[in-house]
Order: C-alpha cells, then sequence, then structure tokens
C-alpha cells in the first residue's frame, strides 16, 4: 500500500471471525453418539449471541494467520459520548476524539458535502441515534492512536438487546465497509461476514451503485479508483511468485491488467490459506483495499483475509 494511502487512512483498522465452536468426536455407542451431538447443538443455540448483540464475542477469540492475532475485544474504559462527528469519529466528554476502527464508512465524491449525499447523511444519522448522548465501553488493541491523536478502538454500547458492538451494528445495516490495515487485522473476518448480510440483502450504501463491487476485468475502469477503497470481483488466471511477492493476475497482461499482491510472509502466517493462494488459479475470488497503480491497477493486501474465495474453478 503506497504511503500517501497509509497516512490518509492511518487512523482506522479491522479484525476476525470467532470460529464456531467445535467438539470431538465421542466414543462409546451409537447411541451416546448421538445424545452428545444432540446436547452439543442445543448449548450452541442456547449460547448463541443475538443478533446485532457483541462483537466476535467480548474477551472472544478467532481464526489467526498466527497464534498472536486473535480477535480479542476487552473493554477497558467506560465513557459518555459528548457527540458524534461524523460516521467515524466521536468524542468523549473529556475532548479526546475515538475513530472507530475497522468499519469504513461512506465518503461522497470529490466536490459533494456529506450532510448532502445519503449514503453519508444515513450514515452519520444511524450512529448519533446508537451511541449519542450514551455512555460506551471502549477497546483499544493495536496501534492506540492515528496521527491526529484520536483513540483507535472497537466500541460497544448497551441496548435493550443486550452489549452492541458499534461497528458490527453499522455494518449489519449497510452504513460501512469492513476493511484492514497493518497493525489492526484480528476482525476483519467478523466483519466481513456482517458486512456481507448488508450487501446481499441492498441495505443502506449497497443500494448505491458507487459501491457496487467492480469486474476485475475492466482495468481501465478501476484505475479511475485510483487510492479508494474499492471491492473487485474476478477469475484469477495466473498465478506468480517474484522476489517477496505472489501475484494474483486477472488478465493476459500483468503490465496493463489488474493484480493482487500478497507479501510472501503472510503467506508463510496464514498456513491452509497460504497455499490456497498459491493455487488460487481459475478461481473467482472479491478483494477489498485501495486500488494502487502498480503498471496496470493493483491491491496490496496486509492479510490474507481481504481477499475471498467465492466459486471453484
Amino acid at each position: 500500500m503506497g504511503r500517501d494511502v497509509r497516512d490518509r487512512l492511518g487512523d482506522a483498522v479491522a479484525g476476525r471471525r470467532s470460529p464456531a465452536p467445535t467438539f470431538a468426536r465421542p466414543a462409546g455407542t451409537r447411541l451416546l453418539r448421538l445424545y452428545l451431538v444432540w446436547a452439543g447443538l442445543v448449548l450452541a443455540v442456547a449460547f448463541a449471541p443475538a443478533a446485532g448483540a457483541g462483537g466476535p464475542a467480548l474477551e472472544g477469540s478467532a481464526r489467526g494467520e498466527t497464534a498472536a492475532n486473535v480477535c480479542t475485544l476487552a473493554p477497558d474504559e467506560v465513557h459518555k459520548v459528548a457527540r458524534v462527528i461524523d460516521a467515524e469519529t466521536f468524542a468523549f466528554e473529556d475532548g479526546r476524539e475515538v475513530r472507530l476502527i475497522g468499519a469504513l464508512a461512506p465518503h461522497p465524491p470529490p466536490g459533494v458535502e456529506a450532510k448532502s449525499w445519503i449514503p453519508s447523511r444515513d450514515a452519520l444519522d444511524f450512529l448519533t441515534e446508537l451511541i449519542g448522548g450514551k455512555t460506551v465501553e471502549v477497546s483499544s488493541s493495536g496501534r492506540g492512536q492515528d496521527r491526529y491523536g484520536r483513540l483507535l478502538a472497537n466500541v460497544f454500547v448497551r441496548r435493550a438487546e443486550g452489549l452492541v458492538w458499534v461497528q458490527g451494528a453499522l455494518l449489519e445495516n449497510g452504513h460501512a465497509r469492513a476493511y484492514a490495515l497493518p497493525g489492526h487485522i484480528s476482525c476483519l473476518p467478523d466483519l466481513i461476514a456482517r458486512e456481507a448480510s448488508a450487501r446481499a440483502a441492498g441495505k443502506g450504501l449497497w443500494a448505491n451503485p458507487a459501491f457496487v463491487p467492480r469486474p476485475a476485468r475492466k482495468a481501465r475502469g478501476l484505475m479511475r479508483e485510483r487510492s479508494r477503497f474499492t471491492l473487485v470481483e474476478g477469475r484469477v488466471l495466473a498465478v506468480a511468485e517474484r522476489g517477496r511477492w505472489l501475484y494474483l493476475n486477472f488478465g493476459r497482461d500483468w503490465r496493463s491488467d489488474f493484480t493482487v499482491a500478497v507479501p510472501r510472509r503472510l503467506l508463510e502466517r496464514a498456513g491452509r490459506e497460504g497455499q490456497r493462494l498459491r493455487d488460487s488459479e481459475g478461481y473467482m475470488v472479491r478483494v477489498r483495499g485501495w486500488i494502487e497503480r502498480r503498471n496496470g491497477p493493483a491491491i496490496e493486501v496486509v492479510t490474507t483475509h481481504q481477499i475471498e474465495f467465492l466459486a471453484r474453478r
């Protein structure tokens, strides 16, 4: 990712989904096995969080590229919200500002005011209704502040249905897109899953053509998205490893067509997921990130979870 893009967007982050519980296969008679399976299902349903409540689970964990990359959301501060600044930022009563990490609010096109653009306005209204004037619980991890001194954090608010993860609520209702930056990647799969439900239902920003995933085959159109966060979908036509990079090529001419650049160190940390990317030729995938120019348009990923497999060869 280019330094200029990191600097403009170096005030956000993302994370990863909590795994479903796994159960060892019991020994014994067939009846005992069936009973234990039934009991496991009952417990899973009984303790599953309500939709929109909490995050990947407070004090929960998720699959990571390394053992250190675990999504742990443990609130460490409690404050009252004095004002909501925009759909990603708010201020405490003590004056400190907080930037929501992992959920990128919709930004208007150049020359258009956020207050007059429906996706931005709706996102701001939603966040204001959710946390405005309320007491929130804050979980900070990774890099603590952005270059403007704003606290980077996951935020929770108590409602009738329980403790609500603010980032998750924004994504589930179509008011943000999930993303990752270095140092804040551990909750990304969970964020993507919440985004997916809103995208499938056409909620919020997903009803606007400006946010529809772009086809990888249209390289010229992707170049017009340069320096913007974009979702791109297409079939991997070739995979190549050169030096410190693995390249997924989506066209016959890598000099002009769309490419995804994956640092090889990520592949080693990702284990089977890394090998899957090495073997991804012919697969349909969706990739998210900021478009750069590397000969043609390209996205450099900071976690393999920015790449979603959509279909087999």
